[in-house]
């Protein structure tokens, strides 16, 4: 058992399920968690890890879920060991909903570890491509399983960021495309002062990602503007102005009269 990557799943499948492009789906939060260094920063490797964690958590739950009867201390470790791999690959979408960051030890299991990162995520992951997988390592019948949907087709974009305000503005794009616009994932290729690269693996086309990435991006950055040709997306960001504060009101202007 891989403690580093052992979860604790709230199990909420909400018992709901979609058809996506002819995949049947079902919505799961999940809590993910790795060890960490006390003071762990939001957007290093442990937050990655943790994420990691929730996915393949949310993944696994569904897995057993479709294992009539499972017992779970002999079961499990075969429905992780059928859907090992990257977890992305059977999540349609996910968000993340909380970002505990680092902290005492409360979802991992090894009393050795006493500080780790965790993260609580909603997914929408794939029940037809977590059925085919059971179903090819013997864990779920063949009559059960339907006919497989094709898998979807990724796009490999670069993404051109002109006129970064900040690192956090940056840091704020990535964050964005893969927990909000469903990236799998956002891989930094050239960073420069105003200026940054980044290797896109997505369901979207460059057009429809150039067209999202506006409302994307809002509210704290604005896109001034932004093209697509060909497998590229360029757009040049402006950081969005602070609401200026409301003048005081007349009322309150006014020195209360001495007695």
């Amino acid at each position: 058992m891989r403690l580093a990557l052992r979860t604790s799943a709230l199990a909420l499948a909400l018992c709901t399920a979609a058809t996506v492009a002819g995949a049947e789906t079902r919505s799961v939060e999940a809590v993910g968690a790795v060890p960490a260094q006390p003071g762990a920063s939001p957007g290093g490797p442990e937050r990655e890890g943790a994420l990691r964690a929730a996915l393949a958590e949310a993944v696994v739950q569904v897995g057993l879920s479709l294992v009539a009867n499972p017992d779970p201390v002999a079961t499990r470790p075969r429905v992780e060991a059928a859907l090992a791999g990257d977890p992305r690959d059977y999540t349609a979408r996910y968000r993340v909903t909380e970002d505990r960051g680092a902290g005492p030890r409360s979802v991992l299991s090894d009393p050795a570890v006493r500080t780790e990162y965790a993260v609580k995520i909603e997914a929408q992951v794939d029940v037809t491509r977590v059925r085919a997988r059971l179903v090819a390592a013997g864990l779920v019948p063949k009559s059960d399983a339907p006919v497989p949907v094709a898998p979807t087709e990724l796009h490999h974009l670069t993404l051109v960021l002109e006129s970064l305000p900040s690192y956090q503005a940056y840091a704020a794009v990535r964050s964005a495309l893969v927990e909000r616009a469903g990236a799998k994932s956002a891989q930094p290729r050239e960073f420069t002062r105003g200026r940054a690269v980044l290797a896109v693996e997505t369901a979207q086309p460059a057009a429809a990602l150039a067209q999202g990435l506006p409302a994307l991006l809002a509210p704290e950055l604005r896109v001034e503007t932004v093209s697509a040709e060909g497998d590229t997306v360029r757009a040049r960001l402006v950081a969005a102005p602070t609401p200026a504060s409301p003048p005081p009101s007349a009322a309150s202007s006014q020195k209360a009269p001495a007695n």
